[in-house]
């Protein structure tokens, strides 16, 4: 029975294993051991940035009122002379 031994560390949940190649049409075990005991935790995510988040080093705090009538006054613009 031939087998192999890696030492991988899991960074998602897909594992690319091309030292399988040698195994490709047979019926094969695969087992899954932790080499430490460690507490379970949530997977790490990576932040992901919002658009605002992003911007907001252009927002302007002045313009902030004038946005709540901004989609009224657009309306008015384009249709008033029809």
């Amino acid at each position: 029975m031939e087998a192999i031994k890696l030492t991988k560390t899991i960074r998602s949940h897909t594992l690319q294993i091309s030292e399988l190649d040698q195994f490709q049409g047979q019926t094969v075990e695969i087992i899954i051991l932790a080499l430490e005991q460690t507490p379970r935790t949530k997977p790490v995510r990576t932040q992901k940035k919002s658009a605002g988040g992003m911007l907001s080093k252009y927002k302007n705090i002045e313009l902030w009122e004038q946005e709540s009538h901004a989609w009224e006054r657009a309306v008015k613009e384009k249709y008033a002379n029809r």
